[in-house]
C-alpha cells in the first residue's frame, strides 16, 4: 500500500513491484530518473489519485486485474505504458507530454474513458498492438475530429468522444 506517500527523485525506477496485490492511493511520484512505477506480472489492485510527472510516469508488464482512475499524468516523454496488460484506464488526466499514453504486445485496456488529454505533443494514445482498441466518451482537448485523429496512432476507436472536460473539477481537486 502506498498512501499519501513521496516517491521522488530516484537515480532508476521510483518503485517496482511484481506479483502483489497493490493499492495506491494519493502518492506522487515525481522526477525520478526512468518510470515513477513499474507494476509487473502478476501485480493488480488499483491506482487512484496520484500524480506522475517529470518522469516516464507508470508502466504495466503483464499484470492482472487492475484500475488505474483519478490521476495525473504530466511532463513526460512517456506518460503511462501499458505491455501485455488489460487495465481499465477511467477519469484520468494526462496533460502536457510527448506521448501520453501507449500500448503494446497481447492485450490491450478494457476500458479507457472519461480521461482527459490536452496539450500531448507527439500522441494521446499509441496503439502498437495488433489489437483493436475502444477508446471512445474522452475528451481529446479538442472537438475537431480532424485534430484528434492525428493525436491517435494505431487502430483505436475514439469516438464518440467528449465535447468538455468531463468532471474536471475533481481531477483539479487532485492536483491541489
Amino acid at each position: 500500500v502506498f498512501e499519501d506517500a513521496q516517491v521522488v527523485h530516484n537515480l532508476g525506477v521510483g518503485a517496482a513491484i511484481e506479483e502483489t496485490l497493490v493499492e495506491v492511493w494519493s502518492t506522487v511520484f515525481e522526477d525520478n530518473l526512468r518510470q515513477g512505477l513499474v507494476l509487473g506480472a502478476g501485480s493488480s489492485g488499483a491506482i487512484e489519485m496520484s500524480r506522475f510527472a517529470n518522469n516516464d510516469g507508470l508502466r504495466l508488464e503483464n499484470t492482472g486485474a487492475l484500475t488505474v482512475r483519478g490521476s495525473r499524468f504530466e511532463n513526460a516523454i512517456l506518460g503511462f505504458e501499458s505491455q501485455s496488460s488489460a487495465p481499465r484506464i477511467q477519469g484520468n488526466f494526462f496533460v502536457n507530454n510527448s506521448t501520453a499514453l501507449r500500448l503494446s504486445g497481447t492485450a490491450v485496456p478494457l476500458e479507457i474513458s472519461g480521461n482527459i488529454f490536452e496539450r500531448n505533443r507527439l500522441a494521446a494514445l499509441e496503439n502498437l498492438s495488433s489489437l483493436s482498441l475502444n477508446a471512445v466518451d474522452n475528451y481529446w482537448g479538442t472537438t475537431d475530429s480532424t485534430e484528434i485523429a492525428a493525436l491517435i496512432k494505431g487502430e483505436v476507436e475514439w469516438a464518440p468522444f467528449l465535447d468538455q472536460e468531463p468532471g474536471a473539477g475533481a481531477v483539479l481537486e487532485v492536483s491541489s
